[in-house]
């Protein structure tokens, strides 16, 4: 076939407005390929009808548990320091946030993109307390980002707990309704640990964001329970619940903790960028001051601005990947009269990781990196609160020191992430770039006559076919549409 060469045009596209229209296409197909997966009521779901309650006694209910690998056992930048010198001797009851985001209602503990989201946040939030605990973390039927989004203001203060361990909300709207199936799943996950796990241990409640609402229903109802007040009083070291709005009084007689060193206490704090919009959280819960406890000094409602070389690290949204060394000095933080952590812009100092834009929230909110932010200022507190823990009760434990460098371990784990990343951008593009190939092939056999050589075939479905050498061999020439 001839072709004048006015009209052709090597499917290398060399011309610059073509290999920048050929990324955009890619990347944009990438996109709306997530968006629509994220935004469908996946697997046959009812949007109104629950999935199978999980059965706790089996593994796959669990994201974490101290008998199986999970994100909760990773040590960032090859940090394993604040740890018990011996056994551990307490457990960590972590919660994890909203991962589904289909259609319906409520989202099935088997769903792949849930459960990866999980394991990232394991990463992230429950790794913190892998010195010092046992780590045990529900899969629940949590509610969809969609609910959450149909009543704006809503908060787990306008749920009722009945004596008989059922929710009654005084209206049933389906967000409630989704909020008795999410919760009674928790609830049921913390009887099982209780009655087959704990063995007495103290514990440490965890949690961020719609985790947090389930922990708070959590606290609450152990308080309504025989002998539940008396548990958290003797065996809650503290419970970190984080990224949600949770009122000072709201879990009396658990007070906020006021110190770095106090036990049997509630933490908590929303982040925003000084002069964002809090209103959101403080309208979740209006009708009283939102607990705000600064991470950088440990001190409740401490409205002095700490600076940031209090800020001993953070890790940014990607987490633990290809992450070498922490972030310090990344933020100087402060409490405000509204209860809200107010702080300077991270990404200033770690860059594009900490841009609120990356938290998927408008207005200077941080609330996705709530706890990498400061994952090292809370592992150490943990570490600290923990040890005055068993000081109160008479027993000496060893918490180790500061031990973090990257060594030889860290670099190979480094190393197999490089390559599992690789391989996946890998498998996408092959995906995404497959109908260029195939097009390339096409026209090698109407130009040459000839079947392209499965070498040059293979190297035409990798990333690199529209890039790079592979399409500018010579004789390879395409029309353009």
């Amino acid at each position: 076939m001839a072709h004048d060469d006015e009209t052709v045009v090597q499917y290398g596209l060399r011309k610059p407005v073509m290999k920048f229209a050929m990324m955009v296409t890619i990347y944009t197909s990438i996109i709306i390929s997530l968006m629509a997966y994220l935004s469908s009521p996946r697997w046959g779901l009812s949007i109104d009808e629950p999935p199978p309650p999980p059965d706790y006694s089996k593994d796959d209910a669990w994201a974490a548990t101290p008998t199986s690998s999970s994100g909760a056992d990773v040590h960032p930048a090859g940090c394993n320091d604040f740890k018990f010198v011996g056994e551990k001797r307490i457990d960590t009851f972590y919660v994890h946030p909203t991962g589904y985001f289909g259609s319906a209602n409520n989202g099935p503990i088997d769903d792949p993109l849930t459960n990866l989201l999980a394991w990232s946040t394991l990463t992230q939030h429950a790794s913190i307390f892998n010195g010092v605990s046992n780590i045990y973390a529900p899969r629940y039927r949590q509610c969809s980002m969609h609910i959450q989004g149909t009543e704006k203001g809503w908060n787990t203060w306008m749920i009722d707990l009945s004596e008989d361990g059922d929710i009654e909300a005084s209206s049933k709207s389906p967000l409630m309704v989704a909020m008795e199936v999410a919760f009674s799943d928790v609830w049921r996950a913390f009887q099982y640990y209780l009655e087959h796990h704990n063995g007495g241990r103290p514990f440490i409640i965890a949690a961020h964001s719609q985790g947090t609402m389930m922990s708070k229903l959590l606290i609450r109802k152990l308080l309504m329970e025989d002998g539940g007040e008396a548990l958290l009083k003797q065996n809650l070291v503290a419970a970190y619940i984080i990224g949600n709005s949770v009122g000072e009084t709201e879990l009396s007689p658990l007070k906020p903790c006021k110190w770095a060193n106090s036990t049997g206490c509630v933490l908590s704090y929303n982040t925003l960028i000084e002069g964002g919009d809090a209103s959101h959280w403080i309208n979740k819960n209006p009708n009283e001051r939102l607990i705000c406890t600064n991470p950088l000094s440990w001190e409740y409602n401490d409205t002095t601005m700490v600076d940031d070389g209090e800020a001993s690290g953070g890790m940014p949204v990607t987490g633990h990947l290809l992450l070498t060394s922490f972030d310090e000095r990344l933020v100087s933080a402060r409490c405000g009269k509204d209860g809200i952590l107010w702080v300077s812009d991270p990404a200033l100092v770690g860059g594009w990781g900490y841009m609120n834009d990356m938290t998927f929230k408008a207005g200077g909110e941080l609330h996705a990196i709530e706890f990498p932010m400061f994952y090292r200022d809370i592992k150490k507190n943990v570490g600290e609160r923990v040890a005055a823990f068993f000081e109160t009760r008479g027993e000496e434990v060893i918490i180790s020191g500061e031990e973090c460098s990257c060594g030889g371990a860290c670099v190979m784990i480094l190393l197999v992430q490089i390559v599992v990343i690789v391989l996946i951008t890998w498998a996408f593009s092959v995906l995404l770039v497959a109908p260029f190939a195939l097009a390339w092939a096409g026209a090698r056999v109407r130009n040459t006559g000839e079947l392209p050589e499965l070498r040059e075939l293979l190297w035409a479905f990798s990333a690199c076919c529209c890039f790079n050498r592979c399409c500018r061999r010579k004789g390879v020439d395409v029309d353009l549409p």
